[in-house]
């Protein structure tokens, strides 16, 4: 009988270690899972930053059109009269603070926004077209752009005799109706919740379950999905876990699409809307953690983000992981070349 319950003894033991050790690699999968998929969602995002199709004469530094300040290009703007003001920055993002950046308040809930961390803007338009004539009710209230190399129209769906640019047919000397794309303008951040606990925003401790998981969203320029309204920003969920964002900006000052100085633009030496457009690639740092705490699990590591140095993690029972991966806009460096 002993000898039988010590044998009992380790298979239990055994048992629970294995579920331990398997509910940990579901963690840290999910966890590399999420990290890897933030980095890939803003890169190829920060790929196509400033395609307008054909357009390419985007107003430049000191020229009609270009926006004098960063706040002048108005990331929140979500009206058709206030959307030109900031194509000519393809990206801008905001150094991490105490609180959300002025220019960002009228879209981003202060509730939402996790301290600290960076905040990024790309606008361009979508790869895939429509032919006006095929614009339906549902793309009443979005945002469209239709383009030739020297001109553009933006509009909405339902002002769709706004667009009215040909092309020449392949063909013949007969012209075609020119097709529109998209015109998007999305704004990720990290915020302090994935589900809040009730509304849109999160609200404190009773979010995601009564442990909230830092989360990075995204706010995108477009419709309401149950309305129709718009244009309008919905927010979207990107990733679970991701609790630092950090970036650093290849700047182009000579003209040749190659960066020749790397910064952080951040409030000690902020970048200015010239800065912004001559932008031609960019280093996203950012952390993950689990989701949920393993026992017994103390951080003491600390974590590179790039040019802002480091951050270091609290013994809170999370494992983390640093990811980073460089990003080169493309249409912005080899319209340079």
């Amino acid at each position: 009988m002993t000898i039988g319950l010590f044998l009992i003894a380790g298979l239990v033991y055994l048992i629970a270690e294995t579920s331990r050790s398997r509910a940990e690699i579901e963690r840290s999968s999910r966890q590399i899972e999420n990290g890897r998929y933030a980095l890939d969602r803003m890169a190829e995002d920060l790929r196509h930053a400033g395609f307008f199709s054909e357009f390419f004469e985007v107003p430049a530094a000191g020229g009609a059109g270009f926006p004098a300040t960063t706040t002048a290009a108005a990331p929140c703007a979500d009206t058709i009269a206030g959307l030109p003001a900031g194509m000519p920055l393809a990206i801008q993002a905001y150094d991490g603070g105490g609180s959300v950046p002025t220019d960002l308040s009228a879209c981003l809930a202060a509730a939402d926004y996790l301290a600290n961390t960076d905040i990024l803007v790309v606008r361009r338009a979508s790869t895939s077209t429509k032919a006006v004539a095929a614009l339906v009710a549902a793309d009443a209230n979005q945002p469209f752009i239709q383009t030739t190399p020297q001109e553009y129209k933006l509009d909405i769906g339902t002002n769709s005799g706004t667009f009215t640019l040909t092309h020449p047919s392949a063909n013949n000397t007969a012209t075609v109706v020119a097709p529109v794309h998209r015109y998007i303008v999305r704004i990720y951040f990290v915020s302090k919740c994935n589900v809040p606990a009730s509304g849109a925003t999160c609200t404190g401790t009773t979010d995601d379950g009564g442990t909230p998981i830092p989360t990075l969203k995204m706010l995108e320029l477009g419709v309401n999905p149950t309305t129709g309204a718009g244009p309008a920003f919905q927010k979207l969920a990107i990733a679970e876990g991701i609790e630092h964002l950090q970036f650093d900006f290849g700047i182009d000052d000579s003209g040749d699409g190659v960066a020749d100085r790397i910064v952080m633009c951040d409030g000690a030496a902020p970048c200015s809307a010239t800065d912004w457009s001559n932008v031609v690639s960019t280093q996203i740092n950012l952390v993950a953690r689990n989701t949920e705490r393993s026992p017994g699990y103390a951080d003491d590591k600390t974590y590179s983000l790039g040019l802002n140095g480091y951050t270091t993690a609290t013994n809170d029972g999370y494992r983390r992981h640093a990811y980073s991966t460089f990003v080169r806009l493309n249409n912005i460096a080899m319209r340079r070349e």
